[in-house]
């Protein structure tokens, strides 16, 4: 099941499982509890569609066609929130905000926990993203960029445990539009399934 925490205790739950992941052994950085970036599903190119448009399946970036999936993760990789969430030219912060169920929860979760992107995102109380190349101006915002890389890996480590594990993902999807996003968002349930399981 792929669903996001509801209530303090979950919350809590998550902070200390990401804690416990940390080799932050001053806890200078805690209430850590999502990694959230974006996954390029590779397809064939698609049809000739009225609707959309086959160039915006293209992602410049990758040289090649896809679907944009957004998803967050905890600190044992399951996802909290995975969504099929645009074309794959689309780029991660457009794609994040047609997440609308994934907005309202960032609303209502308490304002002592945050979760971790990378700079594609915009920072916000809740969303913390790293400081780049040129605002890094003293120790503490090296550690701070180290911290939260460390965090955010998970993510990372998310979509290559998903890639590795459901094979079908090594080569492009090439079947219809629906069907191919139905494939990420129930590869991604079974992801969690087998980490539960284990």
């Amino acid at each position: 099941q792929i669903r996001l925490p509801e209530d303090e205790e979950e919350l809590e739950l998550l902070a200390d499982l990401f804690d416990a992941f940390s080799k932050d052994d001053k806890r200078s950085f805690t209430k850590c509890i999502l990694a959230l970036d974006g996954w390029l599903c590779r397809i064939e190119k698609p049809p000739k569609s009225d609707d959309i448009g086959q160039s915006a399946f293209y992602s410049g970036r990758y040289k090649c066609y896809g679907l944009n999936c957004q998803a967050a993760c905890d600190a044992n990789l399951r996802f909290a929130m995975f969504d099929v969430a645009a074309p794959g030219g689309v780029n991660d912060i457009r794609a994040f905000a047609r997440s609308k169920a994934f907005h309202r929860w960032l609303i209502y979760i308490s304002p002592d926990y945050f979760i971790v992107s990378d700079n594609a995102y915009c920072p916000t109380l809740a969303v913390l993203t790293p400081f780049n190349g040129n605002q890094i101006s003293d120790e503490a915002r090296i550690e701070y960029n180290n911290l939260l890389s460390e965090r955010r890996s998970r993510i990372e480590n998310a979509f290559g445990l998903l890639v590795t594990k459901w094979r079908i993902f090594k080569r492009p999807l090439n079947f219809s539009l629906e069907k191919n996003s139905q494939i990420a968002s129930v590869a991604a349930q079974l992801h969690n399934y087998v980490i539960n399981m284990d």
